[in-house]
């Protein structure tokens, strides 16, 4: 899908393939990044905050989705 900016409207839906985000994947990306916050790292701590559990590196989230949106 090429497509730019301008193509896009507000409220525009798109599905693509799931894909689930190991411990794994977020322990590589703490350590290249350096960024232990146990939001993302620590069970217990992040059960105290607002989701209630560990929330994955922005950084992963949007690493996965561009990979999503590139045809195979």
């Amino acid at each position: 899908m090429d497509a730019s900016f301008e193509d896009f409207a507000a409220g525009q839906v798109f599905t693509s393939q799931g894909r689930t985000i190991s411990e794994a994947g977020v322990a590589t990306i703490a350590g290249w990044r350096r960024d232990a916050n146990p939001v993302h790292t620590g069970v217990e701590s992040a059960r105290e905050g607002r989701s209630g559990r560990r929330i994955a590196h922005g950084l992963l989230g949007m690493s996965v989705a561009i990979a999503r949106s590139r045809p195979p």
